[in-house]
């Protein structure tokens, strides 16, 4: 049975505004000592690269191999393809020059840093993602084109914030 792809845009919008909201939770506390220890680094490393991989996944690569990007998706509901884009980035003022290079920026990272791993040309150089989490908030509002529940959706990034920021800062009383 096909899933949905409303199911499969919701969860990918959602889980990426999570991960990316655990990672800066996480990184609050990077100027402390206890941050030094490796599981804050490696839980922080990975939220974010789960985040590109999730964003990727919905704004990626374009072709057959790739079926959640949203241009693969039988996106019905949007009407007019070419304004998408246009829309999504309205929030950020970013010209489409200016997107099609954070975009390379992304899936370059992705591919070389999370999902496979370039020997000849390794870096952990890590996009900052306010243009990716911004494009996420608007896209999701046209997705399911209603404002309130989208509204939801930063926060559901408030509240897994808040929680990492909890968690970290409680555990660190404990080291």
């Amino acid at each position: 049975m096909k899933t949905d792809p409303r199911v499969l845009i919701n969860y990918l919008h959602v889980n990426c505004v999570r991960n990316i909201a655990i990672h800066r939770g996480i990184t609050e506390f990077s100027n402390t000592p206890a941050f030094a220890m490796n599981t804050w680094r490696v839980l922080s490393n990975s939220a974010i690269d789960m985040a590109i991989i999730e964003w990727c996944s919905l704004f990626g690569t374009y072709g057959e191999n790739n079926s959640t990007h949203w241009l693969n998706c039988e996106c019905k509901w949007i009407d007019d393809r070419s304004m998408f884009i246009a829309d999504v980035l309205s929030p950020v003022d970013v010209s489409f020059d200016d997107w099609q290079s954070y975009h390379n920026k992304l899936v370059t990272y992705r591919n070389k840093n999370v999902a496979h791993l370039d020997v000849d040309d390794w870096r952990r150089d890590v996009p900052k993602l306010e243009i990716a989490l911004s494009v996420l908030f608007r896209s999701y509002e046209i997705f399911i084109k209603d404002v309130d529940l989208a509204k939801k959706l930063q926060v559901e990034y408030d509240r897994a914030y808040k929680e990492a920021c909890s968690v970290v800062e409680a555990a660190l009383k404990k080291c």
